[in-house]
């Protein structure tokens, strides 16, 4: 019995001591095909603005439209499905590299809801080679065996998500061409639809956190921060009372603005629409033009 143990140990000594230069060399190569891995690959560039969100920033802001309609230089540096967490994560990692002078921020009931609203509102598999540096996030989101296990044991998280990247390097034309925009292309239909259903109105602990994180690193980057709110199909503000409330407080209480696309698109249109809570690229256009005009018009500050 005892020199099973002692072989054991053994084993688990070799593999502890191994685990840290494996991580090391993956963290060097580290690369996913998603949308994440294209902004934290960026460095060395300088934006007039950056636009941040899920994809109702992702999908429906186009840069291009707003950079011809202001004469800026803006990217998009938003990311399907993502909470706040993981959006001051992607935030905090580009302006460790890059400089912007405003930061767009999308603020939604989903956003504050993402739990409710996203099926995997973190992806923490994309942010791994910066997990040590984001220990807060991570203890926020997964569970605690699993974040003691990563820290002491660095490798094993590479191995839990071996098929969510690669050590080859990536490029993406496309991002590049668009500024990060991807459009939609479809039409809206009623078998289509993404907001079909109530939802229960909350103001999630965790959003609020990492929504008030996002706006703290803009105060200390002395960022000009402006808040917006993306179409959503025939809005009914008494469904979103409570986010209205809370975004109209927080805005007053820190001296920002607020841009709802209210007054900027007719969102009862439905050509302007893929479904409920995604504009098309007819949509996505036209909401961009008109932000973009009500930006110049009053100056991209605060």
């Amino acid at each position: 019995m005892l020199s099973f143990l002692k072989s054991v140990s053994f084993f688990l000594l070799i593999l502890l001591a191994l685990s840290y230069p494996t991580a090391y060399l993956i963290e060097a190569r580290f690369n996913t095909p998603n949308k994440q891995n294209w902004i934290l690959k960026k460095a060395g560039e300088q934006y007039d603005y950056a636009v941040l969100g899920a994809s109702r920033v992702f999908n429906m802001v186009d840069i291009n439209t707003l950079d011809s309609v202001m004469n800026k230089k803006g990217i998009n540096i938003g990311s399907s499905g993502s909470c706040y967490a993981e959006n001051y994560i992607i935030l905090e990692e580009f302006l460790s590299k890059n400089k912007i002078s405003a930061l767009l921020l999308n603020t939604d009931e989903f956003s504050f809801n993402s739990a409710n609203s996203y099926s995997y509102p973190f992806h923490d598999y994309e942010f791994l080679p910066v997990f040590r540096k984001h220990k807060e996030v991570f203890f926020d989101f997964i569970p605690s065996w699993k974040y003691y296990l990563w820290l002491s044991v660095p490798c094993t998280k590479y191995i839990e998500y071996n098929d969510q990247y690669v050590l080859s390097t990536l490029s993406n034309r496309k991002l590049n061409k668009t500024k990060g925009t991807e459009l939609l292309y479809g039409k809206r239909s009623d078998k289509n639809l993404l907001l079909n259903k109530r939802r229960v109105p909350e103001i999630n602990r965790l959003d609020a956190k990492y929504f008030k994180k996002i706006a703290d690193l803009c105060a200390n980057k002395n960022i000009a921060l402006i808040l917006i709110t993306t179409p959503i199909f025939k809005y009914d503000r008494e469904e979103h009372k409570l986010f209205l409330e809370y975004i109209d407080s927080f805005s007053q209480q820190n001296n920002l603005k607020y841009y709802s696309f209210e007054t900027l698109i007719d969102a009862s249109k439905p050509d302007y629409f893929q479904d409920n809570t995604h504009t098309n690229n007819l949509g996505s256009v036209e909401y961009s033009k008109r932000l973009g005009q009500k930006l110049k018009e009053e100056g991209l500050s605060r």
